[in-house]
């Protein structure tokens, strides 16, 4: 009987024990488990800039035609969404740039470390200036991380890179970059629906036009999973609420 009494009150102690540290650890999640690369846009991105415009799938801006209707938000995004024409290029790949008074010694190191990782894997040349015809102006004074898409032919005013607060993240900037430079997201590939399903009946009334895929042809380059252009299966479904892929 001591026994059985003894082994009972060990047991009662293993199981607060358990119960003491899996506490421990749920209290201390968000301070043990940062938030990723990639989650930084969802959770951080507001759904406006700072200057009233909408931000497409989570961080690109897309600049207004003359003829579009900007009272719906729905309607004005969908005719966004085309191809890049060559005047959205950057001549010879050569991109000029500039840093707004706001970002800081620290930032400026990563944003050139991403700028790195560019021109390592492309033939993509940054040169840094003060004024040029098209620039990149990269500023932390706004909120979230968002980029236009392609180069704005806005000559000698530059065009905005917002690495805003928590935002200062080499692989994000990397992504944001990629923007810059004309790309949109994988995931938004014209030939996307063939590796992954967009389940249209969970999307909010009004958003359907987030998803849909832009005019830009894949030239023979395979759907890559892992490209920094896309976000990752967590990061679409927090965003998004449906996006999964069909393996």
């Amino acid at each position: 009987m001591d026994l059985v009494w003894f082994l009972s009150v060990v047991l009662l102690l293993l199981v607060n024990q358990v119960k003491q540290v899996r506490t421990q650890s749920i209290d201390g999640f968000d301070d043990v488990v940062p938030l990723s690369d990639m989650d930084i846009l969802t959770e951080t991105n507001p759904l406006v800039t700072d200057d009233g415009e909408p931000l497409v799938e989570g961080d690109m801006v897309l600049p207004v035609s003359d003829n579009e209707d900007e009272n719906t938000v729905d309607d004005e995004l969908k005719p966004r969404k085309g191809v890049l024409n060559i005047l959205s290029l950057w001549p010879s790949g050569r991109v000029a740039y500039n840093f707004h008074s706001s970002v800081n010694r620290d930032t400026r190191t990563k944003i050139r470390l991403a700028m790195d990782e560019w021109e390592n894997r492309t033939c993509l040349r940054f040169h840094e200036t003060l004024i040029d015809f098209n620039y990149l102006r990269f500023r932390t004074d706004k909120g979230g991380c968002w980029s236009l898409v392609g180069r704005q032919n806005r000559l000698f005013s530059g065009q905005d890179v917002s690495i805003g607060p928590g935002c200062d993240r080499v692989r994000v900037i990397v992504h944001e970059i990629g923007h810059a430079i004309g790309m949109f997201h994988e995931q938004s590939r014209i030939d996307r629906d063939g590796y992954v399903t967009i389940l249209w009946q969970n999307i909010p009334s009004g958003m359907t036009s987030q998803f849909s895929t832009n005019m830009d042809y894949p030239r023979g380059v395979e759907y890559d999973y892992t490209s920094i252009m896309h976000y990752s299966s967590q990061v679409l479904y927090i965003f998004f609420y449906n996006l999964c892929y069909s393996l």
